[in-house]
């Protein structure tokens, strides 16, 4: 299934050096162009490793690439651009698409308690590294949507997906 493997750290953005602003400017110009590939649209739909469709909004780089300043105190909110998730915006699409070592699918609870369909995370292992999709309300051909892609401890993976089934492993 897959050809060749990708090395997620020779593919990391670099960021040092600019500013706050030329780091969002950057992420943002970045996603615009390997996600939103719709012309004329802030859209763009992908292929995940199933075969099954994606759909990426330009309204969700906020919530996927922020973070809370404070997140004990206000662990919803998302004011501060965060570095690690912008350097690693072009993970996602190779994460989902199945192209990398060490890397699965789960199909876990939504954290929010939502009935119905269960939310998708995609773990690169090794990476420490997730991508989250949740599923659309309207059921047409592409059933996910992508809301959020993050470095997290080891231990929060594993907790998020005790409770979720595993639907595929990279061979």
């Amino acid at each position: 299934m897959n050809i060749e493997q990708i090395d997620l750290l020779s593919i990391k953005l670099v960021l040092r050096g600019l500013t706050q602003e030329d780091k969002r400017k950057q992420g943002w110009d970045l996603y615009k162009q390997l996600y939103l590939l719709q012309a004329g649209k802030n859209i763009g739909i992908h292929t995940l490793h199933d075969g099954e469709k994606v759909i990426f909004h330009g309204t969700t780089f906020d919530h996927a690439f922020y973070k809370s300043s404070n997140y004990t105190l206000y662990p919803k909110r998302k004011d501060v651009l965060d570095d690690e998730r912008v350097e690693r915006v072009r993970w996602i699409g190779h994460l989902i698409k199945g192209e990398i070592p060490s890397s699965s699918c789960w199909e876990v609870v939504s954290a929010s308690g939502r009935p119905g369909t269960p939310n998708r995370v995609y773990v690169a292992q090794r990476e420490s590294y997730l991508v989250w999709l949740e599923p659309r309300s309207n059921t047409d051909e592409v059933r996910w949507k992508f809301m959020s892609a993050f470095p997290a401890f080891p231990k929060y993976i594993k907790n998020k997906v005790l409770v979720g089934q595993c639907i595929w492993k990279y061979v």
